[in-house]
């Protein structure tokens, strides 16, 4: 089997008995569909409905055939489904964030009220800080509480624990099922045997036990500052390690582009706090990191500033079209005027057409050969308008013959 990476490598049978130069046989590559599976829990460890997005533009019911546990019951006590959705890239992108708050979240919990409000708990990925999500999560009474940046590997319960258990059980069921459909001479997956080969893992991995223990290692319930101390811990290690090796520590102050401003503008006395959250508005993607530069941040003033960020995204993107919806127009205009000319010109010798000014030729270019624009427009001499302009009328006379009455 494939080793535990993301690389294209085949799967192979070894016989241990046999050459080693002849005791391997290729049975299957890896493919390139994607999918993403998208789980959690609550506090007290019962596993929520689960999403799956697959990659493409539509799903087949076979493809949907098994669906993970959970611990959630509709009205009449039947244990709610899994969702699924595709998409071009089989991700959470765009508008994913709130279907599965809208399908999944939300009907799990039916008495959720002003009075009653439910929190989540999650990473500072893109798509939590979305405005539609935000929007959607401020009129259904529910609170979105970011990790602390880079530190998700420590503070984030399903990397922790719940995928840690999933990782080597899927590729345990990968190898029971390749060897089942080598038996029956099909030596590959396909978007078929996603969920037969997911539901077991997701069901051990998600079970009440290890989503327990996932929310007690992060230190979330039963709250504990055991991750606090633990990074501590691990700082303070880096950086006896770093002075036992004489390592130039300023080098690790270094910051990534465009947030070395940011942070001076931040420590800077001087510095007006709306400047400074003028200054995230105008870049280009907020992170989670970005809020936590600002210090404690209310959900209000988070709200505002992605507020501000695609208020300014969309007068930007406003500006773009009139500027482009102008350059239309223009051109419409321009070539309207061409064809006025083309048309008031009767070309009857070359000699004429020699004759002419280089408006009056673009014209008739225009007009005759609309087809090889673009190639025109790279004409820049005179002459070579004029040889393209003959190659059209090649038909007609050098000279204009005169009539004999």
């Amino acid at each position: 089997m494939t080793k535990a990476s993301k690389e294209k490598r085949a799967k192979i049978v070894i016989d241990r008995s046999a050459d080693r130069s002849t005791a391997a046989e290729t049975l299957a590559f890896k493919g390139v569909l994607q999918g993403t599976g998208v789980g959690g829990s609550t506090a007290s460890g019962r596993a929520l409905p689960a999403l799956f997005v697959f990659q493409g533009h539509s799903l087949q019911p076979r493809w949907l055939s098994q669906s993970p546990d959970c611990d959630f019951y509709d009205e009449n006590g039947r244990m709610r489904e899994c969702s699924f959705l595709c998409n071009k890239k089989g991700g959470v992108v765009h508008d994913v964030g709130v279907l599965y708050l809208r399908d999944v979240i939300l009907p799990c919990f039916p008495d959720i009220a002003a009075s009653n409000p439910i929190a989540i708990v999650c990473d500072g990925h893109g798509s939590h800080l979305t405005l539609p999500l935000i929007e959607f999560c401020r009129a259904h009474h529910i609170h979105v509480v970011l990790r602390v940046p880079h530190t998700t590997h420590l503070t984030q319960g399903e990397d922790v624990t719940n995928f840690a258990r999933f990782k080597p059980e899927f590729r345990r069921q990968k190898s029971v099922h390749l060897v089942k459909k080598f038996a029956s001479g099909v030596y590959g997956f396909g978007p078929e045997d996603l969920m037969a080969l997911v539901t077991p893992a997701w069901n051990v991995a998600f079970s009440k036990e290890v989503n327990k223990l996932g929310w007690a290692r992060t230190g979330l319930h039963p709250f504990t500052r055991c991750v606090y101390h633990k990074l501590l811990a691990q700082e303070a290690a880096s950086s006896r390690a770093l002075r036992d090796a004489s390592f130039d520590y300023s080098l690790l102050q270094a910051v990534a582009p465009g947030a070395e401003a940011q942070h001076e503008a931040a420590s800077d006395s001087e510095v007006d706090e709306d400047d400074t959250q003028a200054a995230l508005i105008a870049k280009g993607r907020i992170t989670s990191a970005h809020l936590y530069s600002l210090g404690p941040v209310t959900a209000e003033r988070a709200y505002n500033i992605v507020k501000a960020r695609v208020l300014n995204k969309e007068l930007a993107a406003a500006a773009v079209k009139e500027k482009r919806d102008a350059r239309e127009a223009a051109a419409r205009e321009a070539h309207e005027q061409l064809m006025q000319i083309a048309d008031a010109l009767v070309i009857t010798h070359k000699a004429q057409i020699r004759a002419l000014c280089v408006k009056d030729l673009t014209a008739l270019l225009a007009k005759h050969a609309p087809h090889a624009a673009a190639e025109h427009k790279k004409l820049k001499k005179k002459s070579d308008i004029v040889d393209a302009v003959l190659r059209i009328f090649s038909h007609i006379p050098e000279e204009l013959t005169p009539q004999v009455s």
